[in-house]
């Protein structure tokens, strides 16, 4: 009997001491509001919350119930009181500028807590947290430090409710997405005159990806429901219309403003990769302390001449001059860009049909010398009367490993086919994989591009082979860039295909909509 209490007085230690970092952080913070609130336990305290973080949507109920435990202590009573439905909408605008006019349609106390989650860079057992205090004015109160919580010594409530949707890569992408949505909408809906929790109201997002994904929908309904008391129940006017060119439509209570007076048509999902890239990846080496070498890709920025010079040509090049030489075809210029190459160097594909409701999507590629590639294209030009219309845009550069002197662009590209009556007649969405040798001129005057690679951005998950479409991609980019061109190494072909893909997970999953 000694030795099984023994072991239960072991077990609580052991416990306890693994609890110890949550509870001392939490419990520091109620010592501070206390102070900071002139808290008395002859007094009550009332506060209203907002239970879902302001980052990602995630639960803030397992951190507030820790609190309200730690303030008991500090007054008579504690009351903790979330508003619902679209008492939501009118919180936020207390939160964003102070006394609502709206006031006296909800119940209120003066102070309300909120608080706001960070991922910490892919890790899935540990997140930052900050907690606030605001009084109905929108004057700050009380802010925490940021402090973290880790799966290890966190209530069994925490990881139920938080670690378990950070298991993996594409749970933790879908929080992190959801993340990009609440950022866009806070923008939205604080652009100057534009309060578009207002009723009445339309709130048009523009798309400019051609489709949208089934999980952006919910998502964004989600978050309006939650965050802003914006409901989608069946006796709800409010809808998300999805138009057949990807252009996506909020109509609430079935008012109409026109666009430009709301947002000024800033899209809710942008796909303008160039303007925010100013750095390219390259290949470190590392010798450790057991004279071990390692390798590893890291970012850097454009900085010297010789680099801004290089990321200048690559980007007019894809941005400009490149997507031009289709409208009108310019067959001399493409012929002189590209390098002559007796090998195929040139990987293309045709999209053969597109079944939104199986997920089918069979691509044909194959290999083509520039000569035949050039070639068909101008048989389409000359002989069946045949334009094209080309747009593109640079996501990300890499310096090659094994030749400083060559570069990689990953290049998003819209390609379209019109008959001579301006009909289009094919089109398809992909990503070039293109290789620029710098070495010939090293004043960058000229270049050559010595590969040109195109993959198809699928549109649908396969539903019945239970296939992901970011998961088609990264089998075409092993089976026809990875495992076919041997003048780059392996560690180049893993690190573009894993950026490519991983962007196409962070879109979101599921099934996309027209």
């Amino acid at each position: 009997m000694f030795y099984f209490n023994k072991l239960i007085i072991f077990l609580l230690f052991m416990y306890t001491s693994l609890m110890a970092s949550f509870e001392e952080d939490i419990k520091n913070i109620a010592d501070e509001i206390a102070q900071k609130l002139n808290l008395s336990p002859e007094k009550p305290l009332f506060i209203t919350t907002i239970n879902e973080d302001r980052s990602y949507m995630l639960p803030m109920e397992p951190v507030f119930k820790q609190l309200k435990k730690n303030l008991s202590a500090h007054a008579s009573d504690v009351r903790f009181r979330c508003p619902q439905g679209s008492e939501f909408g009118i919180l936020v605008d207390i939160i964003r500028n102070g006394t609502s006019m709206r006031l006296e349609e909800m119940a209120i106390d003066s102070l309300i807590l909120t608080g706001s989650y960070f991922l910490m860079n892919q890790s899935f057992d540990k997140i930052n947290c900050i907690l606030k205090i605001q009084d109905i004015r929108a004057v700050n109160i009380y802010e925490c430090d940021e402090f973290t919580i880790t799966e290890q010594d966190c209530p069994p409530a925490f990881k139920r409710n938080i670690f378990s949707k950070l298991v993996d890569k594409e749970s933790y992408g879908e929080i992190e997405y959801k993340g990009y949505i609440v950022d866009k909408l806070e923008k939205l809906f604080n652009t100057g005159d534009n309060n578009l929790l207002t009723s009445p109201a339309v709130y048009t997002f523009v798309n400019r990806h051609p489709y949208a994904i089934k999980y952006q929908i919910n998502a964004l309904k989600e978050i309006l429901n939650l965050k802003y008391g914006i409901s989608f129940n069946q006796k709800s006017e409010n809808e998300i219309i999805v138009n057949a060119d990807g252009t996506m439509i909020f109509v609430r209570d079935s008012k109409e403003r026109p666009l430009q007076k709301i947002v000024d048509g800033e899209p809710l999902f942008g796909n303008d990769f160039s303007s925010q890239n100013n750095s390219y990846e390259y290949q470190t080496e590392s010798t450790t302390a057991e004279g071990v070498k390692k390798k590893k890709w890291e970012e850097k920025d454009f900085s010297t001449e010789g680099e801004i010079n290089i990321r200048d040509r690559i980007f007019e090049t894809f941005n400009g001059y490149y997507p031009a030489l289709f409208t009108p075809f310019n067959y001399d210029k493409l012929n002189d860009i590209f390098a002559d190459k007796e090998d195929s160097s040139i990987l293309v594909g045709i999209v053969k049909s597109s079944d939104p409701t199986t997920g089918k999507e069979p691509v044909t590629y194959s290999w083509q010398t520039k000569q035949q590639w050039l070639d068909h294209l101008k048989k389409l030009h000359d002989v069946d009367n045949r334009t094209f219309e080309v747009k593109t845009d640079v996501m990300k550069v890499f310096n090659d490993d094994l030749d400083k002197n060559r570069y990689w662009a990953i290049v998003r590209q819209n390609w379209k086919t019109l008959d001579g009556f301006g009909k289009t007649v094919y089109n398809d969405d992909g990503f070039l994989f293109v290789n620029f040798d710098f070495t010939a001129d090293r004043v960058l005057k000229d270049f050559k591009i010595y590969y040109r690679l195109w993959f198809y951005e699928y549109q649908y998950d396969d539903l019945e082979l239970g296939i992901k479409r970011y998961e088609k991609l990264e089998n075409d980019i092993n089976t026809h860039f990875k495992d076919r061109i041997k003048a780059v190494s392996n560690n180049l072909k893993c690190e573009m295909r894993d950026y490519l893909v991983g962007q196409i997970r962070k879109a979101g999953t599921g099934l996309k909509v027209r």
